[in-house]
């Protein structure tokens, strides 16, 4: 992973100052409205929710789900409430550290990555998640 990574930074502002931002604000419109960051974070269950349901009605059982860029982990407690094993990956270990903040369920690991190399064996994951906002 390079050495720099914590250079990089979201709107401006360095991965700690928008870890310490709060749960939705960490990760979703930081100049947005509690209302306008809300309705993303509801858009953001309802498809959650929605491959869940699709992956029921394949006959999948709950394995295993990647959150690839995991954030402070918002998915990662709603995947785990679900009864899903959850790893998240992060290219910053500062929002890991927030999202510890918040707590994780049981069965959940997050981990640092550089977004490109994921430490995990060929077919051992059952869902990626990824939220692009």
């Amino acid at each position: 992973m390079p050495s720099d990574i914590t250079r990089f930074t979201h709107s401006g502002m360095s991965w700690s100052d928008v870890a310490d931002a709060g749960e939705l604000n960490a990760v979703l419109d930081r100049g947005g409205s509690e209302r306008v960051n809300l309705l993303m974070h509801s858009a953001n269950l309802y498809g959650a929710k929605k491959a869940l349901a699709f992956g029921s009605k394949q006959g999948r059982k709950k394995g295993l789900v990647l959150d690839f860029g995991c954030g402070v982990a918002r998915t990662v407690r709603f995947f785990g409430e679900k009864g899903w094993a959850v790893i998240g990956t992060e290219i910053s270990s500062e929002m890991l550290y927030g999202a510890r903040k918040f707590g994780l369920p049981k069965r959940s690991l997050l981990a640092v990555t550089d977004g490109v190399c994921i430490p995990l064996r060929d077919q051992s994951v059952d869902m990626v998640w990824v939220v692009v906002c």
